[in-house]
């Protein structure tokens, strides 16, 4: 059994930590697309965004999540799914 501090473990966690925060830029990118439309959601993203770049790196998938439902609540998600593929699918998955 893998030590967590082993560099196996903190190769996992770092590749996982930027395909997260990948994550976060192209859904960031997506808002700054459709902010003349959907100034409100824009201003509450970024503030996800900017709280959740800052958590602590083991939140990351926690927090991508919480702003993907708001996306969801909030945005063109029908949009967003058919630019951004590379999310995980249970992502897009229905509530």
């Amino acid at each position: 059994m893998a030590r967590l501090d082993s560099p196996d473990v903190v190769r996992v966690t770092s590749s996982l930590e930027r395909s997260l925060l990948h994550s976060f830029a192209q859904i960031f990118l997506f808002f700054c697309e459709e902010r003349v439309t959907h100034d409100y959601a824009f201003e509450e993203i970024s503030k996800m965004v900017r709280m959740a770049s800052t958590a602590d790196p083991q939140d990351l998938d926690m927090n991508l999540l919480k702003i993907v439902r708001y996306a969801r609540e909030h945005l063109p998600w029908s949009k967003f799914m058919r630019s951004y593929t590379h999310l995980p699918s249970y992502y897009n998955a229905e509530e």
